[in-house]
C-alpha cells in the first residue's frame, strides 16, 4: 500500500522537489507491482513462494490419485452390480 500511495504521489507530484521524475527514468510510466518492489527481493517471500510451490506439487499428486481411486472405485462397483444382476445369488 505505500509503495502504491508514493507512486501515486510521484505522478501527481512528482515533477518537484526531492525526486523529479525525470530522475526515476527507469520506473517512469509503469507502477511497480508489490512483487517487483518487494517480493522478488525478500528472502521470506521467496521461501513462502517455494513452500507454496512445493504443497501445490504435492495437492496437486493428491487429487490425481484421488481421482483415480475415485474413478476406479465407480469402475469396480459398476461391474459388481452388472456382475450380480447375471447371476444372482440367493442367500
Amino acid at each position: 500500500a505505500g509503495v502504491k500511495a508514493m507512486q501515486r504521489w510521484m505522478r501527481q507530484y512528482g515533477s518537484f522537489g526531492p525526486f523529479p521524475l525525470n530522475e526515476l527514468s527507469a520506473h517512469q510510466g509503469r507502477e511497480m507491482s508489490s512483487w517487483d518492489s518487494h517480493g522478488r527481493y525478500c528472502p521470506q517471500c521467496q521461501e513462502t513462494i517455494r513452500r507454496l510451490d512445493r504443497a501445490e506439487k504435492i495437492l496437486n499428486k493428491i487429487s490425481s490419485i484421488s481421482l483415480g481411486s475415485s474413478l476406479l472405485g465407480v469402475a469396480v462397483s459398476s461391474l459388481l452390480y452388472e456382475t450380480q444382476k447375471r447371476y444372482p445369488v440367493c442367500l
